[in-house]
């Protein structure tokens, strides 16, 4: 099967004669307009960007969810505490501020470790990018080493 393209003058032809034009000439070819393919591909670009932000909503809502029913088995498990700040004369916003300042810092040390194993898993060197001769791949197989040796020690914690 080949492919041909065909530029057609606007200014002696309107686009769609010269497609049908051509369609009566080579019956057994299929003609399309270049403006038909770029709007079909931008419909079909369009339902991608609504399917990636669908699900990046639900990962989301999830994650959320999970956070929320962690910090409240944390509230319940830590009654004690909780009455025991109260009868100290800890008010409601003290004990939320406690829990928010638990709650960021658990937030931005699960970010840094992600950013980290995720970037040290996924750079360059591990698909054998980098220079040509060689030398970044020997350096992804000691980084992958490190990787498998912190992904141990993670499971084993």
């Amino acid at each position: 099967m080949s492919l041909a393209r065909l530029l057609v003058d606007p200014s002696r032809w309107s686009v769609k004669a010269g497609a049908q034009s051509l369609q009566r000439l080579l019956p057994g070819a299929v003609v399309k307009e270049l403006r038909q393919v770029g709007r079909t591909s931008e419909e079909l670009l369009a339902k991608v960007q609504l399917l990636v932000l669908l699900v990046t909503a639900v990962v989301v809502i999830c994650a959320g969810s999970s956070v929320a029913g962690t910090m409240s088995t944390t509230v319940l498990e830590r009654g004690k505490e909780i009455g025991l700040v109260k009868a100290m004369g800890g008010t409601r916003w003290h004990l939320l501020r406690v829990f928010s300042a638990e709650a960021l810092l658990l937030v931005l040390a699960a970010g840094v470790s992600g950013y980290l194993l995720g970037s040290d898993i996924f750079s360059p060197s591990h698909s054998g990018g980098g220079d040509l001769k060689g030398a970044s791949r020997s350096k992804g197989s000691e980084r992958n080493r490190g990787t498998e040796r912190h992904l141990k020690w993670l499971l084993q914690s």
